[in-house]
């Protein structure tokens, strides 16, 4: 038996198209949800959608609306207990907000560190929340210049930064990341600075 190191081609939006009978734009608009497609079309480009396997282009999807809905989470160490319990209350949080959470890890090492957070910064990801770094404040405070920041364990003197639960930059809004670090609506105000 030989196994293809070839992925399969997945099918796109004009393939989902062309089963239903549709334009691209109506399988766009049904994959949206909107209210401007009638039941009759809507059935037939989910079945169409289903029988190819298609699921809708995230990165596309997000290019077009330029947020991702993802808040970038770096941990120092996954072996750490605070860190799970931390990483399940974010993602919960975010969920409940609409958003989703992505981990990853540097393992106490400045590079691989480095490499986490460049890989979230290159995500486009809507916020970051950065837990038990290494990094020094100087790589940390040029990231939250490319999205806004939460530090859970330490303080970073950056304008774009929030560290732990009771502060917040007055010189912004609450982010995704602030809010999913907080916990949903409990984003505190700056006169608790």
């Amino acid at each position: 038996m030989t196994l293809s190191t070839k992925p399969a081609k997945r099918p796109t939006i004009l393939d989902v198209a062309q089963r239903a009978g549709v334009s691209k734009s109506l399988v766009s608009m049904v994959m949206r949800d909107s209210t401007q497609v009638s039941e009759e079309r809507r059935q037939a480009v989910l079945r169409a959608a289903e029988e190819l396997g298609y699921r809708p282009n995230a990165a596309a999807r997000n290019l077009a609306r330029q947020r991702s809905f993802v808040i970038g989470v770096m941990l120092s160490d996954l072996r750490n207990p605070f860190f799970t319990e931390l990483v399940d209350g974010i993602e919960a949080a975010a969920m409940a907000a609409g958003y989703q959470a992505l981990a990853n890890s540097g393992g106490r090492a400045p590079d691989r560190e480095a490499r986490a957070l460049d890989a979230l910064l290159q995500l486009r990801t809507d916020g970051l929340i950065i837990a038990g770094s290494v990094l020094s404040e100087e790589v940390l405070a040029a990231a939250a210049k490319e999205a806004p920041m939460v530090s859970v364990t330490r303080a970073i003197p950056a304008s774009r930064t929030m560290s732990g639960r009771s502060e917040r930059c007055a010189d912004r809004p609450a982010s995704p990341a602030d809010r999913a670090a907080n916990g949903v609506g409990s984003t505190p105000d700056a006169s608790s600075r």
